[in-house]
């Protein structure tokens, strides 16, 4: 029995399933911070808020939270919400040992590390 390999479709369904979790994620604290942010106005629910609005529509908008530039500042809020998409990424091929030496000979091999190439 062939089976399709699609690596790209692989990718795709997993990158959405980690935007959505972290889009669920964002939109839990979002309400709660914005709340603290108006009313108590204290620093760091300022801080996290301003990073939720900027996180929040790249993620309604299907792309992970790593594509986007944060301060230094902005960096240390990104690191305490744990988000999935801002984790690095590492991608692995299951190859036949056979072409282990020269993966380059595989198209889905060639297909993963263009779109790697293109994820910084």
């Amino acid at each position: 029995e062939d089976a399709f390999v699609d690596p790209l479709a692989d990718i795709d369904t997993i990158n959405l399933e980690l935007i959505l979790a972290d889009l669920e994620s964002v939109n839990k604290r979002y309400a709660r911070v914005e709340k603290m942010a108006r009313t108590q106005k204290d620093k760091e629910s300022v801080a996290e808020f301003n990073v939720l609005q900027k996180i929040k529509p790249v993620l309604e908008d299907g792309k992970s939270a790593r594509t986007i530039e944060f301060t230094d500042e902005e960096q240390k809020v990104v690191k305490g919400l744990f988000l999935l998409t801002t984790k690095p990424v590492l991608y692995v091929a299951n190859v036949d040992e056979d072409v282990v030496s020269e993966p380059d000979s595989i198209d889905y091999v060639k297909q993963i590390r263009e779109f790697a190439a293109t994820e910084n």
